[in-house]
């Protein structure tokens, strides 16, 4: 069963990503058409890439540094030889790391008024 359970996840997660990758295929090639093969094939392929190149060198790169989980450091550190992909995954991870504060600022900002309106036990 547990097998089955995987391979399942396996097959869903599988289709997400084409279905990511055939959206910025069709939102990028307004000006040049592409052919449904071609947005296959690169699904294929960045598929490969993500599983057997990238996934491998985060899980390095947070076991190096003893943690064991991929951080954004990790990713950014993956993305160190192309300045342009670097600066994007920096903003990014900039954005993500500012809706995350606020988030906790809200959490603390309720929990304080929620305990505050309790009044003393």
């Amino acid at each position: 069963m547990a097998d089955d359970d995987f391979a399942s996840q396996e097959d869903r997660l599988k289709a997400s990503w084409r279905a990511a990758v055939l959206s910025v295929v069709e939102e990028q090639s307004t000006s040049i058409p592409v052919s449904r093969e071609f947005a296959h094939a690169l699904t294929d392929l960045t598929e490969s890439w993500v599983t057997q190149a990238l996934a491998p060198d985060l899980e390095h790169f947070a076991h190096h540094a003893r943690r064991s989980i991929v951080g954004t450091e990790d990713v950014l550190l993956a993305a160190r030889k192309n300045d342009r992909t670097r600066a994007l995954l920096a903003g990014e991870a900039a954005r993500m790391n500012r809706g995350t504060k606020r988030r906790r600022q809200a959490r603390r900002g309720s929990g304080a008024e929620t305990s505050a309106a309790a009044g003393p036990g």
